[in-house]
């Protein structure tokens, strides 16, 4: 079974635990103490390179813990989701809700306030470019274009762990809502397919 939140994952020791108003966790992740301060074990990232994570990685499971243990599923119980590490440093994600309803104008600008809201909602994309820390067991993206506004030119910290087709991104603590909490996005590897 797959952990569906850092506790559950054996590679991952929870230090302590912050209570903070972060705001905007992602631009600021570089100077305020997360909810949680994470620190990867060395079995997490023996024998990883940067070359290890260059390919295509469709999502498998997006949750998130709060504080209190509780599991929140902010893209639903079965989101779609595709990140791609470039082997020249860019990196793309892109996270959907499945299933968001249609517009019924049917057109991509005509959408009701009520749809866009509901569209808007349920995907999350930004691109930019990324390095790894191997010995930190850190991925970092720096985000250059965003779905949110707010996220452009922020700097996006994810612990990664790397196990055979499996990789698993950890967020710090961040506001998805009004409380904070801990994201665990875990991926699989994407193999060439013929046409």
């Amino acid at each position: 079974m797959l952990p569906n939140a850092v506790s559950d994952c054996p590679h991952f020791n929870i230090l302590s635990r912050r209570d903070t108003t972060l705001g905007s966790a992602e631009s600021v992740a570089s100077t305020t103490p997360p909810l949680y301060h994470i620190q990867m074990t060395s079995a997490t990232v023996s024998n990883v390179t940067q070359v290890d994570v260059v390919g295509c990685w469709r999502l498998q499971t997006c949750t998130f813990q709060a504080a209190d243990n509780t599991i929140s599923y902010p893209f639903g119980a079965q989101p779609d989701g595709l990140l791609i590490y470039a082997a020249n440093g860019w990196m793309s994600v892109q996270i959907m809700r499945v299933n968001r309803p249609n517009f019924a104008s049917g057109i991509q600008l005509g959408g009701t306030d009520a749809e866009i809201r509901v569209a808007f909602e349920g995907y999350n994309a930004y691109f930019g470019r990324y390095e790894v820390d191997v010995s930190a067991g850190i991925i970092t993206h720096h985000a250059v274009g965003n779905l949110y506004p707010n996220g452009i030119a922020t700097v996006r910290r994810r612990f990664f762990r790397l196990s055979g087709d499996t990789l698993t991104l950890t967020t710090p603590s961040m506001h998805l809502g009004r409380d904070a909490a801990v994201g665990t996005l875990i991926w699989r590897r994407i193999h060439n397919q013929p046409h």
